[in-house]
């Protein structure tokens, strides 16, 4: 039987110029870029799973949790932003979380579909986890956050910055 809850662990992996520290998603024991590396073998004209994990200072104190949000777990490895990244959304009903809806802004022109420039991710499966380990994880990633007083400084001024929290 297939289990249909994934498990969520976040790995430190350095720093971001602009996020502060960051962490890659490692899903059921597996770092989620390898999976999306296969993934977007299948699609032409392009770097599968040229990323780098993004998942920043902000996203991991203030949007994992929320009820709706958008982050960007993954972007290019050059550190421009606007360059390449994939983002989802992320959604919590009730004692679940739903990360869904992955989507890279540069491979998103259907019209581009024949020159092999649009990318669907809606085969992509959703990643669904039970609340209660998921906050657990997202725990231990903001221990080492708060442990160190220059992120936390950061955080203080992406929130000023921003006008709070957006996603």
């Amino acid at each position: 039987m297939t289990n249909i809850l994934n498990t969520l662990a976040l790995k430190p992996a350095g720093e971001h110029r602009e996020f502060g520290m960051v962490f890659d998603p490692i899903i059921d024991g597996i770092p989620y870029l390898e999976t999306l590396t296969a993934f977007e073998a299948r699609f032409e004209n392009g770097p599968a799973g040229a990323y780098r994990a993004t998942l920043g200072v902000a996203d991991i104190m203030l949007r994992l949790d929320r009820p709706k949000s958008r982050v960007i777990p993954y972007s290019c490895p050059c550190e421009e932003w606007e360059c390449w990244w994939l983002s989802c959304d992320i959604e919590i009903h009730g004692d679940f979380v739903c990360w869904r809806r992955w989507w890279n802004g540069q491979r998103n022109d259907r019209e581009q579909k024949a020159d092999g420039l649009y990318w669907d991710y809606r085969e992509l499966p959703p990643l669904n986890f039970a609340k209660g380990p998921y906050l657990a994880a997202l725990a231990e990633a903001r221990k080492l956050i708060e442990a160190d007083e220059r992120m936390m400084r950061l955080l203080t001024y992406e929130t000023k910055r921003r006008g709070a929290v957006h996603g």
